[in-house]
């Protein structure tokens, strides 16, 4: 099932995470892997299946607790899903992971600003556009 695996993963790195689903679905079927679950979890987050994809993605959290990847997602869904300081805190673990990732800082000013923590949102956005001042989170931020 190596194909289905290999053509998932191609699929989700371009970014049509509804047509990954069933090829990563498959490969899991075949053989757990903790990564192609990983990419099914973001897949279905992003493609609007939002309650399984987010149950999927607490599900993986033992193999994926010092990855940032994996905290940057579980902040964005828990911040789409309202539980705003749970996404701060997923956010910060993943800026503690590695601080060079414009989404996750986007992410974390958006939920400081609905926090109502205006200063620590300008102090995200601020180090995200030093990153890259042309990333989507960022254009209506400035």
């Amino acid at each position: 099932m190596a194909i289905a695996e290999n053509f998932g993963a191609s699929l989700y790195r371009r970014g049509e995470f509804g047509r990954a689903k069933p090829y990563l679905e498959a490969a899991l079927a075949q053989k757990k892997n903790p990564a192609v679950a990983l990419q099914l979890a973001v897949a279905r987050l992003r493609s609007g299946e939002v309650k399984t994809g987010f149950r999927d993605l607490l599900e993986l959290e033992p193999s994926f607790r010092d990855v940032r990847q994996y905290w940057e997602e579980r902040g964005i869904a828990e911040a789409a899903q309202k539980n705003l300081d749970a996404a701060a805190r997923s956010l910060d673990r993943s800026i503690e992971l590695n601080a060079r990732s414009p989404r996750a800082l986007a992410a974390a000013a958006a939920v400081a600003e609905q926090q109502g923590f205006d200063e620590k949102a300008l102090s995200y956005l601020v180090k995200a556009r030093a990153l890259d001042s042309k990333h989507p989170g960022l254009a209506l931020a400035f």
